[in-house]
């Protein structure tokens, strides 16, 4: 996984679409995004149902 982007890990552009629909309106408007079940891709090609937490965080960059 070093060095690729999740992509691959959606079990197809549309279904990464799906989430990106879900994750940036949620952020922006809670700052955070929980998704029950979402399905996604293993190393093995099956597919198998996920959950997802995800929180923005903020960087201070020193003066």
């Amino acid at each position: 996984m070093l060095g690729r982007t999740t992509d691959f890990l959606h079990i197809s552009d549309a279904a990464l679409e799906e989430f990106r629909e879900h994750l940036y309106p949620a952020v922006e408007k809670k700052g955070f995004l929980f998704l029950s079940e979402f399905r996604m891709r293993r190393k093995d090609g099956s597919v198998f149902p996920t959950e997802h937490y995800v929180i923005q965080r903020s960087v201070r960059l020193a003066a």
